[in-house]
């Protein structure tokens, strides 16, 4: 533990303010405790899936919460909690996997006691600035973990690679809707080359990130954007036809999601985006979205594209608007 710490703190610049306990745990009470933090996004969660249900982006029926339940059980292998100061990794043997997971972890303790992580009023709010911090986050600690593997010999390389493919995949796992399993991905992936773009420009660094997280996942996408201080157009709230259930920003990485399968380019196209609003509402025992998106050039792109999209979803339309704006209504 003393070894790792002082190789974090090496790597970052930074010492730890106070001592972290790290506690090791057996497969089960490993999963008992992380299913415990899980519960209390449970109910965010299930609306969630009711616009990727309207979306056609999950199957009708697909409880969430479950799928996510059985997915992050066997993939997660540790976790930070910032609230209570846990750091808890599953694996009661002392091997490259598990000291690979405890590296990863410390960065989050350490990045905790500096720039504080427990942000729960960015879950309020309608943007994208909790998907913003959580890639900064998950990007700083897996930048520190992949230099922590570095240096480990070849052979102990070798075995923290057989030790994570060995892992056991419950069968519950191969039902979990791919979109679910991408977006638990996407602040590893995205969060990674974020940090080390962030990192190599001489008027910001990775401070001024957690400082000012990404409010849009187009900043995380292209972190120019965000060194540039790229502001979204703001979209007016369009009309619901129901008791809403939801609203907020749905951003670019969830429409280049959306637009896979009907154009070839779904992220450049997705790229033009500059802002949107979405709101979400009961309609008998379905729910409906409607999104209003504004583009950075012209909208015929996106309102092609969209149109495709639409062409396989019986129940959607796709409108233009004034301002520029691509309107596109789906019920499910």
């Amino acid at each position: 533990m003393r070894r790792l710490a002082v190789f974090v703190e090496e790597e970052t610049g930074r010492r730890f303010l106070r001592p972290v306990v790290v506690e090791q745990e057996g497969d089960e009470s490993f999963r008992r405790r992380l299913l415990e933090e899980f519960r209390e996004d449970e109910q965010d969660l299930r609306t969630d899936g009711r616009l990727l249900q309207a979306l056609g982006m999950i199957p009708p029926g697909t409880d969430v919460v479950e799928a996510l339940r059985d997915l992050l059980g066997f993939g997660v292998v540790g976790f930070y909690d910032p609230e209570s100061d846990e750091l808890v990794v599953r694996g009661e043997r002392d091997t490259p996997f598990v000291r690979s997971t405890i590296v990863h972890e410390l960065v989050h303790a350490l990045d905790d006691q500096w720039f504080d992580l427990d942000r729960s009023e960015l879950d309020d709010l309608p943007d994208e600035s909790a998907f913003g911090l959580s890639a900064v986050a998950e990007g700083h600690a897996r930048t520190i973990e992949e230099r922590w593997k570095r240096t480990l010999s070849p052979s102990e390389r070798a075995r923290l690679e057989l030790e994570e493919l060995s892992m056991p995949v419950p069968p519950e796992v191969f039902d979990v809707p791919p979109i679910l399993v991408r977006l638990v991905l996407a602040p590893y992936e995205l969060g990674e080359r974020f940090v080390s773009e962030v990192a190599s420009e001489p008027k910001c660094g990775v401070e001024d990130a957690f400082a000012v997280p990404p409010d849009t996942s187009a900043e995380v996408i292209d972190p120019q954007l965000w060194i540039d201080g790229f502001e979204p157009l703001k979209v007016p709230k369009p009309e619901a036809e129901g008791r809403v259930v939801d609203e907020g920003v749905f951003g670019e990485l969830m429409l280049g999601y959306l637009l896979e399968g009907v154009t070839s380019q779904p992220r450049e196209v997705a790229s033009g985006w500059a802002g949107d609003w979405y709101v979400a509402w009961e309609r008998g025992g379905e729910t409906c979205v409607r999104i209003d998106f504004a583009t950075d050039g012209s909208p015929r792109t996106l309102t092609a594209a969209l149109g495709s999209w639409a062409d396989q979803h019986p129940d959607a339309t796709v409108q233009p608007r004034p301002g520029g704006l691509v309107r596109l209504t789906a019920c499910g």
